[in-house]
């Protein structure tokens, strides 16, 4: 999550002009007001949004997926260790990138890809198995999710800062990112692990 590639995301703060597409409900309000404004749809799933308070401010999500098969819980199991990410069944990869406007004013986004699970045959599950699937999937989407969130709050702050202290951003992005996942066993403790 320490990718920094200053004014790499800047032709997209000058260039797209967002569209009315989709509005995403995700993530609350971080302190200090932030609200995402316009949404910009990418054909990769990408979805950004502005802060209603600034177009220099940017956070984009994008979901992409492995597949896994399996009808059994060890069979699923055994695929999602096979084909998932390293100790983890999922993963949430952040990229912050900074820099200036022409008048010197900052900007900041925050880009985040995140890797699920995808069952390729969900309908030829057994239904306990499918209802444990589903119900363990939804949460370990929004345990990634917050990962991201925790990264739009940092940034909105450093944001709001004027991004006097933008250099050590990433490294506190990774820290809350890491005190979380402690916190939370990894999401184990918010149902967020297949076991």
């Amino acid at each position: 999550m320490k990718t920094r590639m200053a004014l790499a995301l800047l032709p997209l703060f000058l260039s797209v002009s967002p569209l009315a597409l989709a509005q995403e409900n995700d993530p609350p309000s971080p302190p200090v007001h932030f609200v995402p404004a316009e949404a910009w749809r990418g054909e990769d799933g990408t979805v950004c949004n502005f802060s209603e308070y600034s177009e220099r401010f940017l956070s984009c999500v994008v979901v992409q997926y492995y597949d896994v098969g399996g009808r059994t819980r060890g069979d699923l199991l055994s695929q999602l260790d096979k084909s998932g990410p390293k100790e983890s069944h999922a993963v949430t990869m952040t990229q912050v990138e900074w820099g200036e406007d022409k008048d010197g004013n900052c900007m900041i986004a925050i880009s985040s890809t995140i890797h699920l699970p995808r069952h390729s045959d969900e309908d030829a599950m057994p239904p306990e198995l499918k209802k444990y699937w589903v119900t363990t999937l939804a949460a370990l989407e929004e345990h990634e999710r917050q990962h991201h969130r925790f990264a739009v709050w940092e940034a909105w702050r450093e944001f709001r800062n004027n991004c006097q202290t933008v250099e050590g951003l990433a490294d506190r992005i990774d820290a809350l990112n890491v005190q979380y996942d402690l916190e939370t066993k990894n999401g184990e403790l918010e149902g967020a692990r297949f076991q």
